[in-house]
């Protein structure tokens, strides 16, 4: 009896692993550059230059290496009248065939805070590595969609 609940463990637990796709934060960040509002794919070398920066000897696109290990997909939500906000990975995703729906969350600063009064364009950079992914969805806390991209794989 123990051995085939463990069994069925196992079995659930691995399929479970299988069809859940793989999301990470790569970056959040209360100030992104050269970003528009909405969901855009974007190459390693870009993640320095949405903080504001830029790599030392950079100055041309990378060489054309093996497949990277993660799609990365820069996502704003616009402009914003103070510091203190941030986009938030809520989970890991779900798949539906070939579309993979990620949901986020705008926080913003306590509203007792007492913050300079700039714009800021907050940003989260997310990376995607399952080769099954057509396209991403990314969506609020209540479903609606804030962004879709389709990764170029």
């Amino acid at each position: 009896m123990m051995r085939t609940a463990l069994l069925c463990l196992i079995a659930v637990g691995g399929c479970a692993r299988l069809d859940t796709p793989y999301v990470t934060t790569v970056m959040a960040h209360g100030n992104c550059q050269q970003i528009d509002a909405g969901a855009t794919v974007v190459d390693y070398g870009n993640l320095a230059r949405l903080r504001g920066a830029d790599l030392i000897g950079l100055t041309e696109p990378a060489p054309a290496a093996d497949e990277p290990p993660l799609t990365l997909i820069a996502l704003s939500l616009g402009t914003r009248p103070t510091p203190g906000y941030q986009i938030v990975l809520l989970d890991g995703g779900s798949l539906d065939a070939d579309v993979l729906t990620v949901r986020i969350t705008m926080e913003g600063p306590p509203a007792d805070a007492v913050l300079a009064q700039m714009l800021t364009q907050p940003c989260i950079v997310l990376g995607v590595a399952d080769p099954r992914i057509r396209r991403v969805r990314i969506e609020d806390a209540a479903g609606a969609l804030v962004g879709e991209v389709s990764p170029n794989r």
